[in-house]
């Protein structure tokens, strides 16, 4: 029998202790919970991850609904894209055209939009026309932008291109930041990994400089911490720009679920805040964890772990 393709996706259900996981095998998409029982049985071609009770779902690989967590269809297939719920609305495309539906299915912001993201802090970043627009949830524009680029919402502020340097802008559309970084990624924990001509690093919503070195390479904070390298230094740093864990693996990734995925002589595993070789890096690949769950390829065998190692699925399942 063909060998079972895993892939997780996980999420909190609301008021229980217990994850759910995607997997797909070749039986098509279904959900296990925590301890490896399927609680959905593979019967989906294509789904996503649970979130605010429902799923984005396709039968037939060509159109997409939403199922619960009996696996029952609770908004009709008749959507050509569709992606997760966040903030009580769910980006859904007829046609090319975005827009979103509440959780009855009922279309709340009209289909319009050549894209969309999902809301946050009730701020959805949409083109339309060609022109990037940011809406609130009752798809009035609350900002235009005149920039060539302009990036998602994160903490209060959105990266943003002129003559191809980026720079911050606030939801007013007002410069808080100059265009002055070769490169910008969003706001995370307080900080932004940025490069100039002349240095790498992390800047705050001040524009300054949390360390005074130079690093070759850096990361965005997650759990406290980002990875950075440097001439003398390969790590994570802590928020007061400490060197605070000294690595010296292959590649180090950012944090997750307090642990972190690293790799040495192509074999993979995760250590904690301290450095301790949580789970031996004996994986071929593997993803980050989310929610307490990572995805792991051994001996072309693809396996659930939860954060202690544990193996809650595998294909040997099928």
């Amino acid at each position: 029998m063909k060998k079972a393709v895993v892939v997780i996706v996980t999420l909190m259900l609301i008021g229980c202790s217990k994850n759910i996981t995607k997997i797909t095998t070749a039986k098509g998409s279904g959900f296990i919970n925590e301890q490896g029982k399927v609680v959905i049985e593979p019967q989906f071609i294509y789904a996503k991850d649970f979130s605010e009770n429902l799923a984005a779902v396709s039968t037939d690989g060509l159109t997409w609904g939403y199922a619960d967590y009996n696996g029952n269809i609770k908004i009709d297939s008749i959507f050509e894209k569709a992606l997760s719920f966040s903030e009580g609305l769910a980006p859904v495309s007829i046609d090319g055209s975005w827009g979103f539906i509440n959780n009855k299915g009922n279309i709340k912001i009209t289909l319009k939009y050549q894209s969309v993201s999902q809301f946050k802090n009730s701020i959805s970043r949409v083109v339309i026309d060609g022109k990037t627009e940011y809406i609130d949830k009752t798809g009035n524009t609350v900002l235009t932008s005149p920039y060539s680029y302009a990036g998602l919402f994160s903490e209060g502020l959105a990266a943003a291109m002129e003559n191809n340097k980026f720079g911050f802008i606030d939801i007013s559309g007002k410069i808080v930041i100059p265009f002055k970084y070769l490169y910008a990624m969003d706001f995370s924990e307080g900080f932004s990994a940025v490069r100039t001509n002349l240095k790498s690093g992390h800047i705050g919503k001040d524009d300054k400089w949390l360390s005074s070195k130079d690093y070759n390479r850096v990361l965005s904070f997650s759990n406290g911490l980002a990875y950075v390298e440097g001439m003398d230094f390969k790590g994570y740093i802590d928020t007061k720009a400490r060197e605070v864990l000294r690595t010296e693996y292959d590649f180090c990734y950012s944090f997750s679920s307090n642990l972190a995925r690293v790799v040495s002589d192509c074999k993979t595993g995760f250590i904690d805040k301290t450095g301790k070789i949580v789970i031996p890096l004996e994986y071929d690949l593997a993803t980050d964890f989310k929610n307490g769950f990572a995805t792991v390829f051994k001996d072309k065998k693809q396996m659930v772990i939860n954060v202690h190692g544990k193996v809650v699925y595998n294909s040997d399942h099928e």
